[in-house]
């Protein structure tokens, strides 16, 4: 659905039979615009990735926890699409850092690529503002107020 788009699905997949069926579909469509590097990615690919990256999509179909992926986004100044599982969206959703999905949603994944495509500038412009919310030096700030009360 997003034939206009060079994709890139890295890192390690669900499981190797997941990973084997998007391989098979990939290639029985014939979706040439679509570049599978399942595994770990090392610090160098990854760091090329993010560069030639304008939207992260994650995903999850899980995650209690946040995501170290969206803060390497952020970092990047990359806007994000992620699913509402877990604590995985949260930051997402709070700063307006990108988009929410519904997990398991192909549809949901291209309508949010389109709809962050449309307001990139503004996703861009709340990436900042979180920057600068959640760089080291307003954190350690924060945390100092706390530790003197």
């Amino acid at each position: 659905h997003l034939k206009n788009h060079k994709l890139v699905i890295a890192g390690t997949p669900v499981s190797e039979s997941y990973a084997e069926e998007l391989k098979s579909y990939i290639k029985e469509h014939n979706l040439d615009n679509i570049n599978c590097d399942f595994g770990w990615v090392p610090e160098k690919k990854k760091l090329q990735y993010f560069k030639n990256a304008s939207i992260m999509v994650m995903p999850y179909i899980w995650g209690p926890y946040t995501s170290a992926v969206i803060a390497d986004a952020v970092s990047y100044n990359i806007p994000v699409i992620v699913s509402e599982v877990g604590a995985v969206h949260e930051i997402a959703q709070e700063y307006k850092i990108g988009k929410v999905i519904h997990p398991n949603s192909h549809i949901a994944i291209q309508k949010a690529v389109k709809e962050v495509e449309k307001n990139y500038t503004k996703y861009q412009k709340n990436i900042t503002a979180y920057r600068k919310q959640a760089n080291w030096n307003a954190v350690a700030l924060a945390t100092n107020k706390v530790y003197k009360k």
